[in-house]
């Protein structure tokens, strides 16, 4: 797992083949913002989905095996649960490339606000959308980069 602003990306995208591709559309996306939706970068290697949403008070962790999840604020401020999956109780079963797991009271609170991102690794479980100090609405930019 990664937490950093936007502004850093470069010390990042050397980590993954694909990453950069996925900086350069979160860079220019910042500059203007696409609407809500979803943007293919490089097909389904490299894909984007734009949301607005407002924060909430309880969410299910979740992970994924097949994508890298590189989420970035562009506008709000939202809390994000992470921790370790290892040892996690599957609530709901995969649906895609996504795993929900029961409630976990051993996690970390990552706050992100304007041009801040967070990269979610397969052994990642994140609860992302969560009120960070007041409901509020959030713009959020997801990559989902494929695992090679």
């Amino acid at each position: 797992m990664v937490i950093d602003k936007l502004k850093n990306k470069n010390l990042y995208a050397d980590m993954h083949p694909l990453f950069k591709k996925a900086f350069d559309f979160l860079e220019n996306a910042v500059e203007k913002l696409p609407e809500e939706g979803r943007y293919d970068i490089d097909g389904d290697n490299v894909y984007a989905m734009v949301q607005s949403y407002e924060t909430k008070e309880k969410g299910l962790p979740e992970a994924h095996d097949k994508y890298i999840d590189i989420q970035l604020v562009v506008k709000g401020c939202e809390k994000i649960e992470y921790s370790s999956r290892d040892g996690l109780e599957i609530e709901k079963d995969y649906v895609e490339d996504v795993v929900f797991f029961k409630e976990n009271s051993n996690s970390s609170s990552l706050i992100l606000d304007d041009n801040t991102f967070a990269v979610f690794y397969p052994c990642d479980a994140h609860t992302p959308g969560l009120i960070a100090d007041k409901k509020q609405n959030v713009t959020k930019i997801v990559v989902k980069v494929k695992v090679l």
